[in-house]
């Protein structure tokens, strides 16, 4: 007798990643339509990406824009009962609607030409250093528009294999990424 029934395991293996692709693609036009406004809502702009550094030491203020999903406490036993097989589960959801704004930091002990990034206020990180005369630049010529995207979050996935029939539940942790989008004439 079968440990496992292999058609089965081979269902809810291709469920996994059904799902799986399913959340990258929701996430990526999700992305997609924060871009887009930028360039719908700014006739004839450039549009330019940036993406931040030194989001490590501001993750109590970026996990303030996120709505903590109450899915991700759930143990193995509470996933399988809700039959959550496949399903990515993220700890946070970012809506992806801010106010940013760019800040000179001449004071800043690591870097004089610093350029802090504030979503709503908070801090939430930095240009890349080596973008910061780039930057300057644009805001010198004059922004027309600025948007931005929150993702990263701490991740979890109850899956089965052929080693753990039973199932088990694949964590990845958090590694925010911000990114800006600048529009210029």
């Amino acid at each position: 007798m079968a440990l496992f029934d292999k058609d089965k395991l081979l269902k809810a293996t291709q469920f996994a990643t059904d799902k799986a692709n399913e959340l990258v693609e929701k996430q990526k036009n999700k992305n997609k339509n924060v871009f887009a406004n930028i360039s719908n809502d700014i006739p004839n702009s450039k549009v330019i990406k940036f993406n931040l550094e030194g989001e490590y030491y501001s993750r109590e203020n970026i996990i303030t824009f996120g709505t903590l999903n109450p899915n991700f406490s759930m143990n193995k036993a509470q996933l399988e009962k809700a039959d959550h097989w496949g399903l990515i589960i993220e700890e946070y959801d970012f809506t992806n609607d801010y106010e940013i704004t760019l800040e000179y930091e001449p004071k800043n002990k690591y870097d004089p030409n610093a350029i802090m990034v504030l979503f709503n206020g908070i801090k939430v990180g930095y240009i890349n250093k080596y973008e910061t005369a780039e930057v300057r630049q644009l805001i010198k010529h004059g922004i027309v528009g600025i948007d931005g995207v929150i993702e990263g979050t701490a991740k979890k996935v109850l899956l089965r294999s052929k080693e753990k029939p039973n199932g088990f539940v694949h964590k990845e942790r958090e590694n925010f990424n911000i990114r800006i989008l600048i529009a210029i004439k």
